[in-house]
Order: C-alpha cells, then structure tokens, then sequence
C-alpha cells in the first residue's frame, strides 16, 4: 500500500515538525479489538516501544488529565504523546493478553465489554459476535475460538488485576437510529449489569463501532446522564479541553509497518477527522439535533 511506503519518511517528517512546534499537551487513546495469534508480536512490539519512552498512561491518569491535573510523571520530551490501552468486544484472546504482556509492564487499560453477548450460550454467543460485532468487518473469517468473549469471572479477573471495566452496550448495537426506550437499555443497563457482577462503580463507556454514524445527540444524552466517561473511534488528540463525553480514540492497526504506527500515534492522521471531530462535539451539545429539527420545520 502506498500509504504504507511513504510512512517512514513521512515519519522523519513527522518527528522533526515536532521539534519545531511542539504538539499540544494531551494523550491519545489506542482502540484494539481482538488480537490474534498473528498480531501478537505487533502489540508486544508496540507496548515495549511505548514504554521505553515512558509513553503509557492509566485509566485513571486519563481522567485526570481531562480533570485539568495533567500527570506529573510524563515526559513529554520522551517520544510519542502518551496513550491509554484500550479494547472493545471483550474478546477472550485479550484475557490472555492482560495476564502475559500487559502484566508484565504493569499496564493498567479499559476493556469494554457487551453483557448481553457475555450472558448467551456458547454457539448463540458466537453467532451474535458474527451478526453484531464483525458485520462488515474482514474480520467474519475469525474461526470460532477466536469468536468467544469473556466470561464474568475472567472479567472478574481483570478488574481484580486493576484494569477498569468499561460499557460497550448491551449486544454492540449502533445507537444512531434507536428509540428512547432501546437506547436507555443499551447503554444504562449495560452499565447496570456489569456493576452487578463486579462490585464496582462502571465509569466508562465506548459506544459501538465509534463512528460518527453509529451515535446521536438522544443517544448523548442518556450516556451523559449514566457515565462521567464516553470514547469514541474518532482520531485525535485529547486535551484538557476535551469533553469527557467525547473522548477521541485512534485504532491501532497492528497488520501495519512499525513506522505506520508510529506516524497514526504522532496524529499524522488528525488532519482528516477535523469535520467528524466537530459534528461529534455538535451532538454531544445537542446542537446537531437541534438544527436538524429547524431544517425539518
């Protein structure tokens, strides 16, 4: 791919820009779905790059930052903005991930997980995660072990190792086009449930597939109402400005070159989400609602 071939020396471009104009303070948030045999290395590459340059951020140091109280212990002059490690679906593959490469750099990270797919069967289960979570993903070729989820005691698990437990819906529906009723089920009591089975306050909410299609501002609302937190998959950097609804998030792809990963986690990619930045800020303001019913009139 071309965009692959010019990463290197886009790269260099990149890194000697930063010299020159520093970026502004802020972190980025990493979004990693399943990660399979094949992309095992890629992540334990990544991770070990991250660290070395002291660019691995917590959960709760996130919040913070977006609090205003950016984390005394970050070098900025270190390498790459920081990042937070996140996950979506609560694929099973990521349980062991946590246990043997997360643990072994005391990583803290958000997994995000969808109790109505966790609740079903095993064959039930593995064909809502085809139907819901991979429709129109090149990922329908997982085989059926990589297509389980997380039980309640591996996310137990997870939780007691100090990772924080995150909303993801109840069964990864897109909330553009529910009703009211669907939307407070999807998001309230999918936070609801996962606080039964952990014991713990569910802050955190990610909500499916994380495009600017995918939510609204009815959805915003009852998000806002349940959760101090919410990521979206719209790149981009997170400030202290940043609304804490509205927190950006960049997918991670770790089929791509070292030096592709490097240039999406410098915000080389930024300048094309500035638009879908904005319409995500309208929504979550209600302005986006309120001129499409003005149009309407």
């Amino acid at each position: 791919m071309l965009r692959y071939r010019i990463a290197q020396p886009a790269l260099r471009v990149s890194r000697w820009w930063r010299r020159v104009m520093p970026a502004a303070a802020g972190f980025r948030t990493l979004i990693f779905h399943d990660v399979g045999p094949l992309d095992r290395g890629a992540f334990e590459d990544l991770i070990g790059f991250l660290m070395d340059r002291k660019a691995v951020i917590s959960p709760d140091q996130a919040a913070a930052w977006l609090a205003g109280q950016m984390p005394p212990d970050i070098d900025r002059q270190a390498g790459p903005q920081p990042c937070l490690i996140s996950f979506d679906d609560g694929f099973i593959g990521n349980y062991d991930l946590a246990a043997n490469v997360l643990a072994a750099h005391a990583i803290e990270a958000i997994f995000f997980v969808c109790p109505g797919l966790v609740d079903l069967r095993p064959e039930a289960q593995m064909e809502a995660v085809r139907a819901n979570v991979l429709t129109g993903s090149s990922e329908q070729r997982l085989d059926d072990q990589r297509c389980r989820l997380m039980s309640w005691q591996q996310i137990n698990d997870l939780s007691s190792a100090g990772h924080t437990i995150g909303a993801h819906g109840m069964t990864h529906l897109s909330l553009a086009k529910l009703s009211d009723d669907a939307l407070r089920n999807e998001i309230t009591t999918s936070g609801d449930i996962i606080e039964d089975h952990i014991s713990i306050p569910v802050e955190w909410y990610a909500y499916a597939f994380g495009g600017i299609g995918n939510i609204s501002s009815s959805a915003f609302q009852i998000i806002k109402k349940r959760f101090p937190y919410c990521r979206a998959g719209i790149r981009g950097l997170n400030t202290m400005q940043t609304s804490p609804h509205a927190i950006f998030g960049d997918h991670l792809e770790l089929s791509a070159p070292a030096a592709y990963q490097h240039l999406t986690i410098d915000g080389f990619l930024d300048p094309l989400y500035v638009f879908k930045r904005r319409r995500l800020r309208s929504m979550l303001n209600g302005k986006d609602r309120a001129a499409r019913s003005n149009s309407v009139a």
